[in-house]
Order: C-alpha cells, then sequence, then structure tokens
C-alpha cells in the first residue's frame, strides 16, 4: 500500500511535456510583444524628437516678427507651424 501512495505522489509531480512546451510559447510570446511595444515607443521618440527641432528650429529665428526672440509665442501661431509641417 505504500508503494502505490508513493508511486501516486510522484506521478502527480512529473510534468508533462505540454506543459513545458506551453510555458515556453507563453514566456516567448510575451517577450516578444514587448519588444514589438518598445520598438514602436522608440519610433514615436524620434517622430516627436523631430517635430520638437523643426518647430524650435521655426520658432527661434531672430526675424520672427513682432514677436522679440525669447518671449512667448501665442498657441494660434504655433498651431498654425504644426499645420503647415503636417
Amino acid at each position: 500500500m505504500k508503494s502505490s501512495l508513493k508511486k501516486q505522489k510522484l506521478k502527480a509531480q512529473v510534468k508533462s511535456r505540454f506543459y513545458y512546451l506551453f510555458w515556453g510559447i507563453a514566456t516567448v510570446s510575451v517577450v516578444g510583444g514587448q519588444l514589438l511595444v518598445s520598438n514602436g515607443y522608440n519610433k514615436m521618440t524620434e517622430q516627436i524628437e523631430q517635430l520638437n527641432n523643426i518647430l524650435i528650429e521655426k520658432l527661434d529665428r531672430p526675424n520672427y516678427g513682432r514677436y522679440p526672440k525669447g518671449s512667448p509665442v501665442p498657441d494660434i501661431i504655433l498651431l498654425w507651424y504644426i499645420r503647415r509641417l503636417v
């Protein structure tokens, strides 16, 4: 009787190969998804930096008009520049 109980405990702790296959696939898919998301964030960051550099270049001109250099620019003018860039 002891041997059959010992055999049942041993069998309950043996994992099938499908268990490891499932968790292996799940791990690879989670890591792959994180890589895709991080790649998208990197591309978005590059595009925002490009837009920011263009805006700084356009708005930092010494002959900007009636607004002196370094003064806050009205939001309407910023929106106009952004619409021209897109």
